[in-house]
């Protein structure tokens, strides 16, 4: 998981986004519904203005028809296709470049990070302070938590 923070953030339909979740994806047709539909179920609990971008990078399986499934039910989803394959690599900046947020976040289409760890993170972002040592500190001591 990867957070970025925009300066000068762009304002898209008279509201502000808040954060944009880019997951870049590539033939993951086995996991990308149930990615998805967790990370719109995170965000709709907390937060009132955000963006999904799903970047398609080249998937040669369902993974696109399944996205553009779910995108008539969520408006908040983006669908950036590109062929061929790219990699992961250019399907993250690409997402990251159309992000409309004040903040951004990465995720896995695997979420190996799971979404719920993003909440320990806006406290640090939105303080001002020195987030990045406290960020650190936190994330550190939380997975010390959970090996003992």
């Amino acid at each position: 998981m990867l957070i970025y923070v925009k300066r000068g953030f762009t304002i898209k339909i008279g509201n502000q986004i808040f954060l944009s979740v880019v997951i870049p994806v590539y033939n993951e047709e086995q996991r990308i519904e149930r990615t998805v539909n967790e990370v719109f179920r995170f965000l709709q609990e907390r937060y009132n203005q955000y963006e999904v971008i799903a970047v398609d990078d080249g998937s040669t399986d369902k993974t696109l028809e399944i996205l553009k499934y779910i995108q008539k039910q969520q408006r908040a989803l983006t669908i950036l296709h590109h062929f061929p394959n790219q990699g992961k690599g250019y399907a993250v900046k690409r997402g990251m470049l159309c992000a409309q947020g004040e903040y951004v976040l990465f995720c896995d289409a695997d979420l190996s990070t799971p979404i719920d760890e993003l909440e320990g993170f806006i406290p640090y972002l939105q303080s001002g302070e020195n987030w990045r040592q406290g960020l650190c500190a936190a994330l550190f001591s939380e997975k010390i938590k959970a090996r003992h």
